[in-house]
């Protein structure tokens, strides 16, 4: 019988009868990651081609952008009824409900988009469009104007026409013509990005904060608001009638709206938020956006096309002509082919 040292250690038998050291464990079939090493994060989505990075963006917002929109006219329309015995009391209570409707209808149909569609399929979608702007950026930023222009227009005209008649019924002054222009595009930008930041922290994209959404109502407000001064350029405020008129007539548009906002948003920026001003991104920034801005402008003159009020005004005709052709029907058509049948 063999003899074994004190200090020699113990073995034990493995299951295939051969013997480690107690104190030498056997290496674990899987494999250990340190806990240094961070985890690999998800790959960024390859980007789309040029024609699908200017679809997508308004696939994406344009109904959200709808919905905002529907929703701040509506809510334009009560506030300004909730306002009209105080004369121009009634913009202000219109202006409150369209950026308030507009900010809680936009946020609501995000919840609800994401609630269909699920989270990590809406992390997925704006994934995607941040790899198509990056690659594509002029016909991606297109196709987002386009799809988030709703949001910005829609309940001005009835607005301050509600407005005109609620201070002339009191016999006060209302607003003149260049505050009025400034004032409803600060309305939209208000609209516009109040809405985006409630559907952004909505939908978990961003945490919830209390004075996230009033601030950026305000700068929607106060960057977007400027943009009633480019009817004011020279030449830029009458419609034009030419084909050339309107081409550099939209081109004026484009470039004046384009430098305004740039400059607006980064005078805001570096006056609220403390950034440096850089006057050559500004410009960068500009010449980027002014292609979508003509675009907007070129369909704008369609829509306006004295071709397309013709075909509009048709419509209307025939849906006015329309209840009276169906009342003489009843009326007489009806009786006397009743009366034939029976005699």
């Amino acid at each position: 019988m063999p003899f074994v040292a004190l200090d020699d250690e113990p073995q034990v038998a493995s299951p295939k009868g051969s013997f480690v050291p107690l104190d030498e464990p056997q290496a674990a079939k899987s494999s250990f990651v340190p806990l240094d090493e961070e985890p690999q994060q998800p790959q960024a989505p390859a980007p789309e081609g040029v024609f699908q990075s200017f679809l997508h963006p308004i696939e994406r917002y344009l109904p959200t952008s709808l919905a905002t929109a529907a929703g701040g006219i509506a809510g334009g329309a009560a506030g300004g009824l909730a306002g009209i015995e105080t004369g121009p009391g009634a913009i202000a209570t219109a202006v409150a409900g369209d950026i308030a409707g507009g900010t809680a209808a936009g946020a609501a149909y995000e919840k609800a988009r994401e609630a269909i569609i699920g989270p990590e399929a809406t992390r997925a979608e704006e994934a995607q469009l941040a790899a198509n702007e990056q690659a594509n950026p002029w016909s991606s930023k297109i196709g987002g104007m386009i799809g988030q222009l709703p949001a910005f227009i829609g309940g001005g005209a009835g607005l301050f026409k509600g407005a005109k008649a609620a201070a002339e019924k009191a016999g006060e002054t209302f607003v003149p013509t260049a505050l009025q222009s400034v004032a409803e595009q600060a309305k939209g930008g208000a609209r516009m990005l109040g809405a985006q930041e409630a559907g952004q922290e909505a939908t978990g994209q961003k945490p919830f904060s209390w004075g996230a959404i009033p601030e950026a109502i305000a700068q929607g407000a106060i960057t977007m608001g400027p943009l009633g001064f480019v009817s004011k350029i020279p030449g830029l405020g009458e419609e034009a009638t030419s084909l050339v008129g309107k081409t550099l007539q939209t081109a004026g548009h484009a470039a004046g709206s384009a430098e305004i906002l740039a400059h607006s948003n980064a005078l805001y920026n570096s006056v609220v938020k403390g950034e440096p001003y850089d006057e050559l991104a500004v410009q960068k920034t500009a010449a980027s956006d002014a292609p979508a801005f003509a675009l907007i402008g070129a369909a704008g003159h369609i829509f306006n096309h004295p071709a397309v009020k013709d075909v509009n005004n048709a419509i209307d005709q025939t849906k006015e002509v329309a209840p009276a052709t169906a009342a003489v029907r009843e009326n007489e058509v009806k009786p006397l082919a009743e009366a034939k049948a029976a005699g």
